[in-house]
């Protein structure tokens, strides 16, 4: 578990200060003294609170409605994303100064025993304290910025679509997805490049993380055989999903606008992968860890990753852990490894027996002789 330091514990009040500047002193305190210590777990309930709905700082967006969780959802469970939008403006708006409303004080508010009302009077302009200097806290507040940030962005980007939607289903201009065959609007739309099928962004995003997520790939053949027998080479970039098989792809802006950052950021390593594959680059090595891919010299056997956070060596020929002096076929694989510990340990405990008597239940097995065997215990 974490253990903050001394300069960490002597900063963390001033950052959540900073960020809230609704907030005494003393409430930052106490508020910290709620969250084990930790800015990020107190910047989230902060935010939380603000917005009357638990999980509304860093939880997950999908699409059009998320599942309410806060005590204000109990009587309505789905929230639109155009009122999530307003939340976060809301929120936005406070951070930078605006007066509280009485039910916000009330939510920030210490819970009972305390009963401490954490707020100041009046917001706080312009507090300027020392910069922080620990760099655990410094993560945690650049993580807890950009995660909100990033949260507020999906949120205006579901709310416009939604706002689109609306606007087009209204004036009956709405056009039907070849997947999922529900009415969408225009805008809300993804043609594949050369026979112009329509798909919802909703049906390509899932499409896509299957690939990149589930299959590991981008499509293309996948073993099949054409009718003249030869086998269709796998595609470098996401294929249309129509029935009728076409082998079109999209646009890269349109994919860019339908997917989330993460799915967005696999697809592009999935697709230099490929092109490096098609390139034929000799000497092009993949760490079987984090699949780094690095070009090695002849004459190097050991790939070291250079990733800082994996740093894994490896054999450039089988993939295994770096095996030196000995050749890969004198080195057991992992998998071989793991059955031919189960069958050891397996036919071990087939042979130990525990004595009976209550309270011992040493283990032991016989090596030779008679059946009858004594504990130290004189069982």
């Amino acid at each position: 578990s974490f253990v903050p330091s001394d300069v960490y514990k002597n900063e963390v009040a001033n950052c959540l200060m900073v960020a809230f500047c609704f907030l005494s002193r003393e409430g930052a305190r106490r508020h910290l003294a709620l969250c084990k210590g930790r800015y990020s777990l107190c910047y989230t309930k902060i935010c939380d609170a603000l917005a009357d709905r638990e999980g509304f700082a860093f939880g997950d967006y999908s699409n059009k409605k998320q599942k309410a969780a806060g005590a204000a959802a109990s009587a309505e469970s789905d929230l639109d994303p155009i009122a999530e939008e307003k939340l976060h403006k809301r929120v936005r708006a406070v951070r930078a100064g605006c007066a509280l409303s009485p039910a916000e004080v009330g939510r920030l508010r210490i819970p009972p025993p305390h009963g401490f009302t954490a707020t100041l009077r009046r917001s706080r302009r312009n507090y300027r304290p020392a910069e922080a200097t620990d760099t655990v806290l410094l993560d945690e507040v650049r993580y807890a910025s950009d995660k909100l940030a990033e949260r507020a962005e999906v949120v205006r980007m579901a709310a416009e679509r939604q706002r689109i939607h609306d606007e087009s289903e209204k004036a009956g201009t709405t056009l039907e997805c070849q997947c999922c065959y529900g009415d969408y609007a225009f805008e809300e739309l993804v043609a594949c490049r050369d026979e112009g099928h329509l798909f919802c962004m909703d049906c390509v995003r899932r499409y896509a993380e299957e690939r990149v997520f589930g299959l590991g790939d981008l499509g293309g053949g996948g073993g099949k055989k054409k009718s003249d027998g030869d086998s269709k080479p796998d595609s470098n970039e996401l294929l249309c999903m129509h029935p009728d098989g076409c082998r079109s792809g999209f646009q890269y802006d349109l994919l860019k606008k339908a997917l989330p950052p993460k799915v967005m950021q696999k697809y592009d390593e999935l697709q230099a992968t490929r092109a490096m594959e098609i390139a034929g680059v000799e000497g092009l090595c993949r760490c079987p860890k984090c699949d780094f891919q690095a070009v090695l010299s002849p004459s190097e056997m050991v790939f070291s990753c250079p990733i800082e956070t994996c740093r894994f060596e490896s054999c450039k020929l089988c993939g295994e852990p770096s095996h030196i002096p000995l050749k890969c076929e004198e080195v057991e694989k992992q998998n071989e490894t793991d059955g031919r510990k189960k069958v050891e340990e397996a036919m071990t405990a087939a042979r130990v027996r525990t004595c009976p008597k209550p309270g011992c239940g040493k283990r032991f097995y016989k090596v030779d002789g008679c059946n009858k065997m004594t504990c130290s215990c004189q069982t």
